[in-house]
């Protein structure tokens, strides 16, 4: 199964499409900012959020969805992953849901606003700003090495990461030089592209 997760009028043939409002061709009414989600464990071989993750407030809220039905439904929800996810801040909430939800090795795609660009920054209803180092912090190679251990009980490893540059022109190659020379200027980078895959014991 593939997820098209906060689609909007974005619709992907051949996933799941899934959003707050029964738009045309939603085939799921979700709120993706409520948890957990109504989504079985290990059930997605992909998800794909696009120009959402930056909307994710930071307070963490339950889902409407019974606790009971949840347990009769998913034995992996019991109320210490809920209480858990919600004692999160919302941005991991919505990551550690999301890797529940994968299979092992199943990948999350996001598509963002760099924060440093008026896409980020004109928007009121975006609640934060992704940089290529905020995904760090739900890695592996990066969250052990941070001033903060948040102790999320969930783990991914970067994939891939890819850039869509605005007023700055890349000349040549994208070295790591031109990269932090583009990063330093405002508006330079509109758009982050990043992968992300599930690390899950066997």
């Amino acid at each position: 199964m593939k997820i098209n997760l906060g689609c909007g009028l974005v619709i992907k043939e051949g996933w799941h499409n899934v959003d707050k409002f029964p738009l045309p061709g939603v085939d799921e009414t979700v709120d993706l900012f409520r948890y957990p989600f109504p989504f079985a464990t290990n059930s997605a071989d992909e998800l794909f959020a696009s120009h959402l993750i930056e909307h994710i407030p930071h307070e963490a809220h339950l889902s409407a969805w019974p606790s009971l039905a949840r347990k009769e439904a998913d034995p992996f929800l019991t109320d210490e992953w809920v209480n858990k996810i919600l004692s999160l801040d919302g941005f991991f909430a919505f990551f550690a849901e999301c890797w529940r939800v994968l299979k092992p090795g199943g990948t999350i795609s996001v598509v963002a606003p760099h924060g440093q660009s008026r896409w980020a920054l004109q928007d009121p209803s975006h609640c934060r700003s992704i940089v290529p180092n905020t995904f760090c912090y739900l890695t592996r190679e990066g969250n052990r090495k941070e001033t903060f251990d948040y102790g999320l009980p969930f783990m991914y490893e970067t994939v891939a990461q890819s850039f869509v540059f605005g007023e700055y022109r890349v000349q040549g190659d994208l070295t790591l030089e031109k990269f932090n020379e583009a990063e330093k200027l405002w508006n330079s980078i509109v758009e982050i592209h990043a992968t992300l895959r599930a690390v899950k014991d066997v």
